[in-house]
């Protein structure tokens, strides 16, 4: 199962694969609905199977072979039709020399752009298949954030991974043995180096199949940055409760949860978004998901402090906010000096206990 997980992680993904499946066309068909279900159903399944090169030739892990032959052909073919149409729609001679010129220029930039695709895709599948090999959840963690949080700066990112690849290697080897140990005895200790051992190399091998990847994605990303084809995001994405019903779209939800998945570069990623407040000033909210309660500043997303719910002792309201008492000391003030805000806070949190409460009679 671990060689199984490796490789599905490796090999799992396909990209833009061009299905293209034929319509079913009978005359005067006289039938039972059996026969004729029977008949559709096969020549699906044909057409379909028909097509699987198409599905395994735009694997990832193999560059995306169809795309990259896809492109390269439209590339060729840009060659000679855009002088064609220079010549054919104008009389000017020059004409034919603009579109020489754009035929060579879009021929070479769909090939630069295929084969560095084609380059990430292979180097990004290999690095996703090795985190799995590493057999660590937290750098499996981490390196998923970093690469989320980079995306927007290639380099810099794939350098940040590179690096955060070969320190975590170098740490696992004296970490996880006393980690190990700490929790399984002699047997743990062995487990542990034997985990850092292979994470050495292997998390390095991810820092350089990340840092190539993000160069190819730079490279690329270029040959498309002045085509102006892009579209750019209207709103956030829509906040879903946690019973799946879809509600009109509320601007307030759907800013709360995006805080709330952006607060410490991503790190509370897999909180799920229940309501938000902001704060007297513009400046600072506070957050509150089904586990935790989070207070943070809105420019810079940097959390104050985070409380989870099994450290609350008691949650009261005063006359110009709610005051929360932890078990081990008196916890801090939320000032929220509105009365509909302070009321509706106090009601998400008083959810989120519920759940919280109910989830551990379960667990228990």
């Amino acid at each position: 199962m671990f060689c199984f997980n490796v490789l599905t992680m490796a090999m799992g993904n396909v990209s833009d694969a061009p299905i293209k499946l034929n319509a079913l066309f009978i005359e005067n068909i006289r039938v039972p609905t059996p026969i004729l279900l029977d008949s559709i159903q096969t020549h699906y399944k044909q057409a379909f199977f028909y097509q699987l090169h198409n599905v395994v030739g735009s694997a990832d892990f193999l560059g995306n072979p169809v795309g990259l032959f896809n492109l390269l052909s439209l590339g060729v073919v840009d060659i000679f039709y855009e002088p064609y149409q220079g010549f054919i729609l104008n009389d000017r001679p020059q004409e034919l020399g603009i579109g020489l010129a754009k035929g060579g220029l879009s021929f070479v930039k769909k090939t630069v752009f295929g084969v560095s695709d084609s380059f990430s895709k292979i180097t990004g599948s290999l690095a996703k298949g090795l985190s799995v090999a590493t057999m660590d959840s937290r750098f499996q963690e981490r390196r998923r954030i970093q690469l989320k949080r980079n995306r927007a700066n290639y380099f810099a990112g794939g350098a940040n991974s590179l690096f955060e690849s070969i320190t975590s290697g170098i740490g696992g080897i004296a970490v996880d043995p006393l980690e190990g140990a700490a929790k399984d005895g002699a047997v743990g200790f062995f487990k542990g180096l034997g985990r850092g051992v292979i994470g050495l190399p292997t998390k390095t091998a991810i820092g350089v199949f990340d840092f190539a990847s993000n160069l190819s994605e730079g490279i690329r990303n270029t040959t498309t940055v002045f085509d102006g084809e892009t579209l750019d995001r209207a709103r956030l994405p829509r906040y879903i409760n946690t019973n799946g019903a879809i509600k009109p779209y509320s601007e307030k939800e759907a800013q709360g949860q995006f805080w709330l998945y952006s607060i410490n570069g991503g790190e509370f990623y897999n909180e799920t978004y229940l309501a938000h407040v902001i704060l007297p000033g513009g400046d600072m909210a506070v957050i509150t998901s089904y586990r935790k309660i989070i207070l943070f500043d809105i420019k810079t997303l940097a959390s104050k402090w985070v409380i989870k719910f099994d450290q609350i002792k008691s949650i009261s309201v005063e006359p110009t906010g709610l005051t929360i008492d932890l078990k081990n000391r008196r916890g801090p003030f939320i000032p929220i000096p509105d009365r509909q805000n302070r009321s509706f806070l106090y009601q998400k949190i008083g959810v989120a206990v519920k759940e919280y409460n109910k989830h551990c009679r379960v667990v228990l």
